[in-house]
């Protein structure tokens, strides 16, 4: 079974394309609010590099 991406965020435009070129399918956001909000996902895998941006992210994702 291969997961399928419905949608890809970061806010750095270069690792995104890369993101997107793996996973042509999905599409791609820069703000991950407007992803949670245009998207209808079963399942979202968020990585964050540091923890300054944790916050934000888990409250959104659980609010």
């Amino acid at each position: 079974m291969r997961t399928r991406f419905a949608a890809l965020c970061d806010t750095h435009a270069y690792r995104l394309n890369r993101a997107g070129e793996k996973f042509p399918e999905a599409k791609r956001y820069r703000d991950f609010r407007r992803m949670l909000d245009e998207t209808d996902a079963s399942g979202i895998l968020c990585s964050i590099l540091n923890r300054r941006g944790a916050g934000g992210s888990v409250g959104r994702v659980l609010g």
